[in-house]
């Protein structure tokens, strides 16, 4: 368990596989705490120099996706945290994105364990409930994600769930209840582990 920051800023990291909820949580907890927010997908697309909503239809690590691209979206995602914690008057930053190495969560730990309390959320959720979110989501011309099944069978055998992260808080979520429950549970965790 991590020590207590004696700065009150908190990074909060909403990350776990596509379709897991992650980004629907993120985005909403941090529009009711007024923290800002911070989403690889949107950011990887920025980079790239496309529209949010434009389809990236690439085979899974090629294009926008290709592990080069990936590692320059999360360096790019330090950047804004960065950025987030210094300007904001909340004392917090939000990150969304699927940190599926064990090396990208301890290089979060790294550049932050000394500026703020980190804290991480793993959300999960059924595979029933990830084909019918993919389902929606590739029906839905706004979706911002390019997920698709075959990119969370892939992600699903390399991803590396945590059951701890040294120099960080670790909260497992699952997504499949009520919006005012789930930010309920993560405020309940952050307050408990928060400094004074």
């Amino acid at each position: 368990m991590p020590e207590k920051n004696p700065d009150s800023r908190r990074l909060i990291i909403f990350f776990g596989m596509i379709a897991a909820g992650k980004s629907f949580l993120a985005k909403e907890w941090a529009y009711r705490n007024q923290c800002p927010y911070h989403n690889s997908d949107v950011i990887r697309k920025e980079l790239a120099g496309c529209s949010q909503n434009s389809r990236q239809t690439f085979a899974i690590n090629r294009g926008i996706y290709s592990p080069e691209y990936t590692k320059k979206t999360y360096d790019e995602l330090i950047n804004r945290a960065e950025k987030g914690l210094q300007s904001t008057v909340s004392g917090c930053a939000v990150l969304d994105g699927s940190y599926k190495n064990s090396s990208d969560r301890q290089s979060i730990v790294s550049s932050f364990s000394s500026k703020a309390t980190v804290f991480f959320i793993y959300c999960s959720c059924s595979e029933a409930t990830i084909r019918k979110r993919l389902r929606s989501r590739a029906a839905d011309p706004q979706s911002i994600s390019d997920g698709r099944w075959e990119i969370y069978q892939q992600q699903k055998g390399s991803f590396q769930i945590p059951t701890k992260i040294d120099g960080a808080h670790l909260l497992h979520i699952y997504t499949e209840k009520h919006i005012d429950e789930l930010i309920k549970e993560v405020d309940s965790f952050i307050g408990k582990n928060s400094s004074c």
